[in-house]
């Protein structure tokens, strides 16, 4: 019995696995050009599949440059691999499609997979036993002895679930949100979640409301500023958009993107990297 147990152990397949929905077929992924699909499939297998010591389950740090290492291929003896331009820009479809959030490190950038912890769970797909399908995914009746479960079933698909009263699903339906402003709460949400925090269904329709007047790219970039900075709240992000600088929390009344020259209270801007980091390091 162990001798048996022992050979199975090992053929077991090493390095764990990534799950792929099959509705994905039905998604504006499956025709996306095929380096944005191929950076895709790349992001779902590098992802932590658990919280690690400085990144969460479904977060990875990488950069454009092991992005282009780690998927490039041979024709013959010649190496080749994506171009700048082609990471860049698979991230900002990736980013516009509600599949991913970035923020910038020191070498490169985190990025978040949206709905990983839903996708990535086995307890959240039907068994094979709860639908009936051939591998073209057409309906494909069972045996003769189990033709009335079939049926039963078949009607049932049917029949659209009720939403229960107050659920947040049904508040986000009838609130008509455009795709892109529905994929930046979704990523908000997930946010609330992981953070120990929800919503009622009123705190979700009052958030909608009060953000109702602004774009959805204004709503996106509020969604990703309060997210990586960690905020139980929803806000505006400050000064456009970005980190503030240094010395611009040394100094209030410096002027954006200028730093402080010498001590002798005038502003330039930064010469160089040299000249930041030596003023980083000096007023920080």
């Amino acid at each position: 019995m162990s001798d048996h147990r022992t050979e199975k152990e090992s053929k077991r397949i090493p390095n764990g696995y990534i799950l792929k929905a099959r509705c994905i077929e039905d998604s504006a992924i499956a025709h996306a050009p095929p380096h944005v699909r191929d950076i895709w499939d790349y992001l779902l297998r590098k992802a932590f599949w658990k919280d690690g010591k400085y990144l969460k389950r479904g977060e990875l740090s990488t950069s454009y440059r092991e992005i282009q290492e780690d998927l490039h291929w041979k024709i013959g003896w010649r190496k080749e691999q994506f171009t700048d331009s082609q990471c860049e820009n698979a991230m900002k479809y990736l980013k516009k499609a509600g599949m991913i959030a970035t923020r910038r490190t020191t070498h490169g950038f985190i990025i978040s997979v949206c709905n990983y912890c839903r996708f990535q769970d086995p307890e959240n797909y039907e068994s094979h036993s709860e639908r009936y399908r051939n591998a073209t995914g057409e309906p494909q009746p069972p045996d003769t002895t189990d033709e009335e479960g079939y049926k039963q079933k078949k009607k049932e698909k049917n029949i659209p679930p009720k939403s229960p009263k107050g659920d947040l699903s049904s508040v986000i339906l009838k609130a008509n949100l455009s795709p892109d402003r529905a994929a930046s709460l979704d990523l908000w949400l997930q946010h609330k979640k992981e953070i120990g925090k929800s919503y009622k269904s009123t705190g979700l329709k009052s958030l909608i409301k009060k953000w109702a007047d602004k774009s959805d790219a204004e709503f996106r970039a509020a969604v990703e500023s309060s997210s990586s900075n960690g905020y139980e709240g929803l806000f505006e992000p400050k000064n456009n958009g970005r980190d503030l600088l240094p010395s611009e929390k040394s100094y209030p009344n410096c002027p954006a993107g200028m730093v402080p020259y010498e001590f002798g209270g005038k502003f330039k801007r930064p010469g160089n990297a040299a000249d930041e980091a030596a003023f980083r390091k000096a007023v920080c």
